[in-house]
């Protein structure tokens, strides 16, 4: 994302619509850095790695949006 990255977006979200913010699904190729992995642990959004199953993907999209708990 150009000028603003995954945490960026996750912090303005969580700050301007906090409801919104559990709702986030991150998709990233970074999974392999320590400040990625320390970020996503400790907010305990659903993410997935590249390359990621569609299926998957839209699995977990139905669940957030029928307000369903992570698995």
């Amino acid at each position: 994302m150009p000028n603003l990255n995954g945490e960026a977006l996750y912090e303005h979200v969580r700050t301007r619509f906090p409801s919104l913010a559990p709702r986030i699904i991150f998709i990233t190729g970074d999974t392999v850095s320590a400040a990625s992995r320390d970020f996503l642990e400790r907010i305990g959004n659903r993410w997935f790695g590249k390359p990621f199953n569609l299926d998957e993907i839209e699995k977990a999209v139905g669940e957030t949006l029928a307000g369903l708990p992570s698995q």
